[in-house]
């Protein structure tokens, strides 16, 4: 496997989609987003108190974003139409071909989310 291409997806992963979704969800529960979506959600959560608040931002988010990302990762590792094409500035490679088990980086003790993210579960 050739590792620096797999864990450039993988901190690329970490960094461009699970932090900033899991920011932009923590902005929501906040009520800081603005916008319907954001109203909606301000209105649900106003009855929470701050234990269920921490529960939520603590666990749930990060949790059902692992999941979406687990799942895509999945998807693709499994699927004979799909794949990854990571480049540098000379090469490139197919993820799949380099790496057979996308889906176990993410979580994995010293997997992606560990290494690359800043919001540690």
């Amino acid at each position: 496997m050739d590792k620096s291409f797999v864990d450039y997806f993988g901190r690329t992963l970490m960094e461009c989609v699970r932090d900033r979704t899991i920011y932009s969800f923590d902005k929501v529960v906040d009520g800081k987003m603005l916008g319907e979506v954001g109203e909606l959600y301000a209105k649900l959560m106003s009855s929470f108190d701050d234990d269920q608040m921490e529960i939520i931002h603590k666990y749930i988010i990060p949790d059902v974003v692992d999941k979406c990302i687990f799942n895509m990762l999945h998807f693709i590792e499994t699927s004979d139409d799909m794949d990854i094409i990571v480049a540098s500035d000379v090469e490139e490679k197919r993820l799949k071909e380099i790496c057979h088990v996308l889906s176990s980086k993410l979580l994995a003790e010293n997997g992606w989310r560990d290494m690359y993210s800043k919001n540690k579960v």
